[in-house]
């Protein structure tokens, strides 16, 4: 990769050019709260690190895929959002999502790999090259972005101990 698709938070100012921005998370009403949870951790850890210019609603649906237009099945799908003289349609990630503590790690994957794809529809990449590349580009982003967030935890976790370990003591 030859740059960063992802919007360093650092950098937000440089992409004030739409009213609403960030994400939204929308979940069905029956998904599990502990799995819940779990996304809204990962999407708060994107939040802080990450800027994401245009609003983009992201629906976790509590299946196990969607069918395409021609029948095959998918496991998410990104909308690209559009704007008309009266109306602007943002951007949204359909992720199907069954509940399953075990699935979690597919789960943000799928997801991360669809917010690549946000960004390289946000910078007009996705006109730009092969689908090859598209998708490498968004395989890679998914397994970097969810390793930073293990470790990330891993860290959390161990500064958490210390400091209970260190309270606990005094």
């Amino acid at each position: 990769m030859s740059y960063n698709s992802w919007i360093d938070f650092d950098c937000k100012k440089y992409y004030l050019d739409s009213k609403k921005h960030g994400l939204r998370l929308l979940f069905d009403k029956k998904y599990p709260f502990e799995e819940r949870n779990l996304i809204k951790k990962y999407i708060a850890f994107l939040r802080k690190k990450y800027f994401f210019p245009i609003r983009c609603k992201i629906y976790i649906r509590n299946c196990s895929f969607f069918l395409n237009e021609s029948g095959k099945r998918i496991y998410g799908k990104f909308v690209n959002g559009q704007k008309t003289e009266n109306l602007i349609v943002y951007p949204c990630i359909f992720v199907a999502a069954k509940s399953a503590i075990e699935n979690m790690d597919n789960i943000l994957l799928n997801l991360t790999k669809l917010l690549t794809y946000y960004y390289q529809w946000y910078f007009f990449d996705d006109k730009n090259r092969t689908s090859r590349s598209i998708e490498r580009e968004a395989n890679y982003y998914a397994f970097s972005l969810l390793d930073i967030y293990h470790d990330y935890c891993r860290n959390k976790s161990t500064k958490d101990r210390l400091d209970n370990y260190s309270s606990a003591t005094q």
